[in-house]
């Protein structure tokens, strides 16, 4: 088992779109990268195993990790969505030709927390359930998409909220 901060802020036309509401509405994470140019990205969420915790993050450079929902990997299934948002699994025999053109990856998640309906938004969309302060060393993997946490102390505060 190991736990992966997941981003959820994705770029639209040159501004920042938080997609973490949507992530929890679709049961999701995932990466609008297209293929072509973020191969790795979409291998690192390819490798993510059934039971691996994760949780959407907000953390800009230097500050807090705000973390927004927490759950678990529900299967070994890879998903894409296309243009038009429908979803197919990622052994479909049009997968190379949709992640080519720019779609979306997805893997299925069980959001333990918030529980559903619970969420909280207020106008600036979803309220972080733990701010946990940025942990010290290096940690230029936060602004990622997607990460590994190896942070003790972030492990603690995860589990603990579980």
């Amino acid at each position: 088992m190991a736990i992966y901060g997941i981003g959820c802020t994705f770029e639209s036309n040159g501004t920042d779109l938080s997609v973490c509401s949507d992530f929890l509405r679709e049961s999701v994470i995932g990466t609008d990268w297209p293929f072509a140019i973020a191969l790795d990205v979409h291998n690192f969420f390819r490798s993510l195993k059934a039971g691996d915790i994760v949780y959407l993050k907000k953390a800009a450079p230097g500050t807090d990790i705000k973390v927004l929902a927490i759950g678990v990997v529900a299967d070994a299934a890879v998903w894409w969505e296309d243009s038009h948002g429908n979803p197919c699994p990622a052994s479909s025999a049009l997968a190379p030709i949709a992640l080519l053109m720019g779609a979306k990856l997805l893997r299925r998640v069980k959001w333990l927390l918030p529980k559903t309906g619970e969420d909280k938004v207020n106008r600036k969309g979803l309220l972080p359930l733990l701010n946990i302060a940025n942990p010290a060393g290096k940690n230029n993997v936060r602004y990622n998409t997607i990460y590994e946490e190896f942070s003790l102390d972030v492990w603690v505060r995860i589990i603990g909220a579980l």
